[in-house]
């Protein structure tokens, strides 16, 4: 299952996610993250600034096999 989510607060600058084995899917395509933490029900995320190449990562996230 993919979880993201976004604050409103950043302007939608950031997306937050929270499944780890995405996240290194980013890792690996070389996108860096912005931080990681843990959120108020401490759940580990990994925060990742929303741009094109994220975006283009999310597709092949989507689309893989």
């Amino acid at each position: 299952m993919i979880e993201t989510t976004m604050q409103n607060k950043n302007n939608n600058k950031f997306i937050y996610i929270y499944n780890l084995a995405q996240a290194e899917f980013y890792f690996n395509k070389g996108i860096a993250p912005a931080r990681v933490g843990l959120s108020s029900q401490k759940n580990v995320f990994v925060q990742f600034f929303r741009n094109d190449e994220l975006r283009i990562a999310f597709d092949e996230w989507c689309t893989r096999k």
